[in-house]
């Protein structure tokens, strides 16, 4: 479990909406509750933002570091798939954010979707080659 980091303040996800600030924090509740039911209770929320921390800090690595699955020509060829990825999981988040103060429409929900049903199958499809 991570805890809060720069990417997700970027999006505007608060110290509050993340379930542990330090590692301190979620050390001494495991040791208390000896679960994880905090992370389960909204699992959706909390894996995405863990999926979403994880990407950035993916894709930062690979710029550094450009390597690429063989069956892509170039690096920005997948490059590009790892932006998807990022995309759609950070259009759930900010839609989250709005929708938890009950500000976000239908037709936010309609657009945010397709993009996080994008991310999720390129996840899947991906994940094996998410290294470098």
């Amino acid at each position: 479990m991570l805890t809060y980091n720069k990417y997700l303040a970027e999006l505007g996800v608060k110290k509050s909406d993340y379930p542990f600030k330090t590692i301190h924090e979620r050390r001494a509740y495991l040791n208390k509750h000896r679960q994880l039911m905090i992370h389960t209770w909204n699992m959706n929320w909390t894996l995405t933002l863990e999926i979403y921390t994880y990407l950035r800090a993916f894709k930062e690595g690979i710029g550094q570091f450009p390597c690429y699955p063989g069956c892509f020509d170039q690096f920005e060829e997948w490059a590009s798939v790892v932006d998807e990825m990022i995309d759609g999981f950070e259009s759930y988040i900010k839609w989250q954010i709005k929708d938890d103060k009950f500000e976000a429409t239908t037709e936010e929900y309609d657009e945010m979707k397709p993009k996080l049903e994008k991310a999720c199958k390129l996840l899947g499809e991906w994940l094996p080659a998410l290294w470098w």
